[in-house]
């Protein structure tokens, strides 16, 4: 039986180590570098996998580290799999030795390339016409193709035989383009002709990106080139030594329950606010997200509770969420229930949704201060809430007036989709500030 096992090399490069991996099978007996780095500390010998810390308290730094740790270890577990399925499913019996291994880790094991004059664009066309994601998902793939359009143009400003390539796509190239990214505003001064009508980060003309917004961006990029690698297109992928910077968020920001239920009950001045606020209401109590919310109808009431799967991750997984709805939830959908309309809620799109959602806290009075990490300087900065709010704050209401309840990541993982041991819920594990108080109490 074939085994594939990791260890840690002896040398150290800086403050990590290199993963190894062994592949054993009856006499063979082969070991190579993974091109994969980790500090000893967070290595378990024993399991031979990733050791993620479990903290009691978790900081910005700490959220970091595990993400970053789960994404080696995700690796890892990609690795095994690609070289089993290597052995597995060999046409013919290869020699089995310290290169074929290389080769398989690699990524550049010999392979048939078809359709080996495609060109880059046309290979992302492909990518998006036959990868089974999402609408949302399929949206941002052609985001990002365009974003790279628009850089090979500029470039042919100054070097007109300039053209992106598959195979010539390097680390280097791959930090000009996320240069590109951070000032593309600039450009839009540059060249107008070319950017007519191109909306950059969700507003027309000169504003710059932030950092989570450029990390979100090469990650689809990334997956391009995973894409490309599998259906033999590509050799070799430039993200294998480049380092995206890991998008940065502060502590979730959320109405508690108190303010929650102040909202519901203020009487707005239009129609159209209490629509929004009611969506809003409605979104907090069940904890989709805006997409969901907006596709929902009354199929997806099932003995009084809402069931549905939701949409960003049905490519990935087709779980069924089921939500049972509390009393406010209930009162909301009769009110809007109409028999010549199946949705939920009258149609309001989710642009006026943010717009309007944003005057309803102000009318309301939920206008305190919060603190918010400013993704362009780095820096955090406070502004009021209701300048703050939007859709997404709903689902993390949610999640937060839950969490402080029950503080079990997987059962309120159940109700709002999210998968097992995600990530998400790091955010929420700050201590109570109630409890911050009354524990300060206690030097008086």
């Amino acid at each position: 039986m074939a085994n594939v096992t990791f260890s840690l090399s002896t040398k150290k490069d800086g403050r990590k180590k290199q993963i190894m991996v062994r592949f054993t099978h009856a006499k063979i007996n082969l070991r190579a570098k993974s091109g994969l780095f980790i500090e000893e500390v967070y290595w378990d010998e024993v399991l031979q996998s990733v050791a993620i810390p479990k903290p009691r308290l978790f900081t910005d730094e700490i959220i970091a580290t595990i993400k970053e740790l789960r994404e080696l270890d995700a690796q890892l577990r990609e690795l095994r799999i690609r070289i089993e399925d290597a052995f597995t499913n060999a046409p013919s019996a290869p020699q089995y030795n310290k290169e074929w291994l290389k080769q398989i880790i690699s990524g550049e094991a010999d392979k048939p390339l078809f359709l080996d004059n495609m060109s880059f664009f046309e290979a992302w066309d492909t990518f998006i016409n036959t990868k089974k994601v999402s609408d949302a998902r399929k949206k941002m793939y052609i985001v990002v193709r365009n974003m790279l359009h628009r850089y090979e143009e500029v470039r042919r400003m100054t070097d007109k035989r300039f053209a992106l390539s598959l195979n010539d796509f390097s680390t280097l190239l791959l930090a000009d383009f996320e240069s590109f990214l951070w000032q593309e505003e600039k450009y839009a001064k540059l060249y107008p002709d070319l950017y007519t009508g191109v909306r950059i980060n969700n507003t027309t003309g000169g504003v710059r990106r932030g950092q989570n917004t450029i990390s979100c961006r090469l990650k689809v990029f990334r997956t391009f080139f995973y894409w490309a690698i599998d259906n033999n297109l590509a050799t070799s992928s430039p993200f294998k030594k480049y380092k995206i910077k890991p998008e940065v968020y502060g502590r979730p920001i959320y109405i508690n329950k108190e303010e929650r239920d102040m909202l519901y009950h203020h009487k707005m001045s239009k129609p159209y606010l209490e629509l929004a606020r009611d969506m809003f209401i409605l979104q907090a109590c069940i904890g989709c997200r805006v997409s969901d919310l907006l596709s929902l109808t009354r199929k997806n009431i099932i003995d009084d509770a809402i069931e549905y799967i939701a949409e960003k991750t049905s490519d990935d997984r087709s779980d069924v969420i089921r939500v049972p709805l509390n009393s406010i939830a209930k009162e909301i959908i009769a009110r809007y229930k109409d028999k010549n309309r199946d949705s939920l809620l009258p149609f309001l799109s989710d642009q006026k949704y943010n717009k309007y959602i944003k005057k309803c806290f102000e009318e309301t009075g939920i206008t305190r201060m919060v603190t918010i990490p400013d993704s362009k300087t780095g820096k955090n900065k406070q502004v009021r809430i209701c300048d703050y709010v939007a859709s997404h704050m709903a689902r993390k209401t949610f999640i937060g007036i839950l969490y402080k309840q029950v503080q079990d990541p997987n059962l309120i993982g159940a109700l709002s989709g999210h998968k097992e041991n995600s990530d998400a819920f790091l955010h929420y594990r700050d201590i109570d500030e109630d409890l911050k108080r009354k524990t300060v109490s206690l030097l008086e």
